[in-house]
This record gives structure tokens, C-alpha cells and sequence, in this order.
């Protein structure tokens, strides 16, 4: 029986046997590859698509969804270290201030990890079951646009420091140059003005020359 992970060429095809840009992901292909250039003497650049079984989606604390692999094998595994390698990644995310997309903010769930919700809840408000989709409950959408208001106040703060600093680095060239402009102009005038007086002394015999 033939190994239906070995392809005899390199190229891929999709079901018609027309060239594409990517394998086609099937069962008898679980790590398909896509070309992504050409190196140096013009040979394809080919990478594997990484694939895995189990995906889940986090709200980070910069008010955005991450889409994140919890099972990097290729298929679902209820091995300890596929189970345990999903808790570490979950326990990691949930510690930084991720909150599982599934979940609503104001779940005590995680407890033995965030020891509360993930959210102060507002007075009325109350666990809603959340939502098992990418964007979340509306709980969790709210806490997505407080999250991204937040970021877009702190850039404004950094930009506006970093104008203002600007602002005054180029106002302090300004009067260095004028200064040293000023001090160089000075600096040869003084003897041109003096040789002149000079001049004028001895064209009119008014008597010693001033060094």
C-alpha cells in the first residue's frame, strides 16, 4: 500500500490537475505547502501551511481578537501533552488580560486563574453565558471598544510628547544657529569695520593707525 503522504512532484495541482499556488488540504494531506517565491537561482521558495486541530479566539488587551492554536497537531488529541499545552497557552493568554471570545467578561469561570471576572462588572450587569463566536457577547464587545479607546488615548498622549519634544529640539537649533550665525558675522566684521577706519585715518593724516 502506497504512503498517501508522498507526492511524486513537488508542484501542486488541485483535483483537475491544474497548477495552483497551494496544495489542496484533503485527508491524505495534512501538511500542505504553498510557494512563496523564488530564491537566488530562481528556484521556488516552497513553505508548510501549518495546520492544527484546535483553534480559539481571545480578546487581548489592545481590544483585539487573536486567533490562537491550542492543538498544533494535525489532528485532535486527548493526549496530556496536547491537553496540558492548551492549558499553559489558555493560562498564559488569561494572565497578560486575554478573555476567551466564548466567554463573557464578567464570568468567574477562571477563577482559579484570574480570581474574579475577567472584567470589574458594572452595577445591574450579570453573566450573560457569553457567546460562542469570534466577536463575542455584546458584554465582550463593549469591553473591546473600552480596550481600543484606551490604546488610541495613550498614542495621542505619546504623540503629542513626542511633537512637543520635537517642537523644542528644532526651536534650540533655531537660536544655536542664529547665535553662532551672529557670533561668526561679528567675528569678521569687527576687523573689516577696523581696517576701514584704517584706511580713512591715513587718507585723511589724522594721525597713528590703531592696530
Amino acid at each position: 500500500m502506497s504512503n498517501p503522504f508522498v507526492v511524486d512532484q513537488l508542484t501542486p495541482q488541485n483535483t483537475d490537475g491544474r497548477p495552483t499556488g497551494t496544495y489542496q488540504l484533503s485527508k491524505a494531506s495534512v501538511s500542505p505547502t504553498r510557494i512563496t517565491g523564488r530564491d537566488a537561482r530562481g528556484f521556488p521558495v516552497e513553505d508548510t501551511i501549518p495546520t492544527a486541530a484546535k483553534w480559539g479566539y481571545f480578546l487581548m488587551p489592545d481590544g483585539c481578537t487573536n486567533k490562537v492554536p491550542l492543538r498544533t497537531g494535525s489532528v485532535p488529541s486527548m493526549h496530556a501533552d496536547a491537553i496540558a499545552y492548551e492549558n499553559e497557552v489558555t493560562y498564559d493568554i488569561v494572565m497578560a488580560g486575554g478573555i476567551p471570545s466564548y466567554m463573557c467578561p464578567y464570568s468567574t469561570t477562571m477563577y482559579h486563574i484570574t480570581k474574579g471576572p475577567f472584567a470589574a462588572i458594572p452595577p445591574g450587569e450579570q453573566d450573560c453565558g457569553g457567546v460562542n463566536s469570534e466577536n463575542g457577547c455584546t458584554h465582550l464587545q463593549g469591553i473591546a471598544k473600552a480596550r481600543k479607546a484606551e490604546v488610541l488615548r495613550l498614542y495621542n498622549l505619546e504623540a503629542e510628547k513626542f511633537k512637543a519634544e520635537s517642537e523644542e529640539v528644532h526651536a534650540r537649533m533655531r537660536a544655536d544657529i542664529v547665535e553662532g550665525v551672529g557670533a561668526a558675522i561679528a567675528k569678521h566684521v569687527s576687523p573689516i569695520a577696523q581696517r576701514s577706519e584704517n584706511a580713512k585715518r591715513l587718507k585723511d593724516g589724522r594721525g597713528e593707525v590703531e592696530g
